[in-house]
């Protein structure tokens, strides 16, 4: 007789066990928010659940930057001609988290102003006027989840010293 409820307890266990797991196994990026800081660097700030307890998981995060510099002449005011640049953010590793007990993650990924290869006059100095940022996607690498902004155009602009 005791068998029975010991029989039913533990498939009941392993019928929990396999629906957390189930629970677990749906990554999804639950909310995201991409913005450009008064510097010109990118922010991303994101949630994901679904990951189970204590999972790592590793992002990255691609777009493209469109950058325009100004050279000015060394002390004074005026510009000495100006260059820009296109540059691509290329699939860059921007970070790994692991997650909470509770499955889920919450990070930021700050990514700097990408180099540029834009070079100026001798003497002149190279200063970023702005910024464009396109096609943004964040990546969970591990389970291939991603939060795309593809529609998001986000431009910094240095009107202070700037032409």
């Amino acid at each position: 007789m005791r068998r029975i409820p010991l029989v039913l307890l533990v498939l009941l266990l392993s019928l929990a066990l396999t629906f957390s797991t189930v629970l677990a196994g749906s990554p999804r990026i639950q909310k995201s928010q991409v913005k450009v800081e008064s510097d010109g660097d990118l922010t991303v700030t994101f949630k994901e659940g679904g990951l189970g307890k204590l999972s790592l998981i590793t992002y990255s995060l691609s777009g493209t930057a469109h950058e325009y510099f100004a050279c000015l002449p060394p002390a004074s005011g005026g510009t000495g001609g100006s260059t820009s640049s296109s540059e691509t953010i290329d699939n860059w590793t921007a970070g790994s988290f692991t997650s909470a007990k509770n499955g889920s993650i919450s990070g930021t990924i700050q990514i700097s102003v990408p180099a540029s290869s834009a070079t100026c006059t001798p003497g002149y100095t190279r200063l970023l006027c702005s910024i464009q940022y396109t096609n943004i996607l964040l990546l969970d690498r591990v389970n291939s989840v991603f939060s795309p902004f593809m529609d998001t155009r986000l431009t910094y602009v240095n009107t202070s010293q700037c032409p």
